[in-house]
């Protein structure tokens, strides 16, 4: 058995899940959650979206290529979607939660038209830090992501543990019904549902 096996077999019960917090310290353990995500989404017909904020976009490709999924031919079908949190569009929804649930609605229209089977949906979290959202604002924001159905939506919001402090961990953890952190992923006893 390969890694990338053994990785996708760790990440398999991820299939059904609608939210999950990713916390990672190596880009290894950031992709290794994320890859074999993709790579069963699309093996799905999901679309799958990246918003990208530490990593360029260059990388990720790189690292996705590395693992057997062929960007240029999915960005090219449609099936992926890649863009960064410096676009102006995506910079803009980083601080208005409308704009981001219109944003998150267009996609999932754009889904239906176009046949796909969801959508898979990863960001890297650390455009907060950044943008210097309030830990209160945040909180509201994964708040509203628990309480909308949005259909055919799996969203992953991934946090850099070398760049979250632990006074915001425990609340992004306490926000989230899935937890991946250490390759393990666990229900949530902290989750809180109001």
């Amino acid at each position: 058995m390969t890694q990338a096996q053994a990785t996708s077999g760790v990440f398999a019960s991820l299939d059904s899940i609608e939210h999950v917090c990713l916390m990672y310290r190596t880009p290894t353990e950031q992709f290794g959650a994320v890859i074999p995500w993709f790579r069963s989404a699309i093996e799905r017909g999901e679309r799958c979206v990246y918003i990208a904020d530490g990593d360029s976009i260059s990388e990720i490709r790189l690292m996705l290529n590395s693992q057997g999924i062929t960007v240029d031919t999915a960005l090219e079908a449609g099936v992926m979607l890649m863009n960064t949190s410096s676009d102006p569009y995506i910079r803009r929804i980083g601080f208005d939660m409308n704009a981001l649930f219109t944003y998150v609605d267009a996609l999932c229209v754009d889904v239906m038209q176009r046949g796909n089977g969801g959508i898979c949906l990863a960001r890297e979290m650390t455009w907060s830090l950044v943008d210097r959202l309030s830990i209160q604002n945040f909180m509201e924001s994964e708040e509203k992501l628990n309480r909308i159905p949005i259909p055919r939506l799996r969203l992953m919001c991934q946090f850099n543990d070398n760049r979250f402090g632990p006074e915001i961990f425990d609340e992004i953890v306490r926000l989230h019904p899935t937890v991946i952190f250490n390759g393990q992923v666990s229900s949530n006893s902290q989750y809180a549902t109001a």
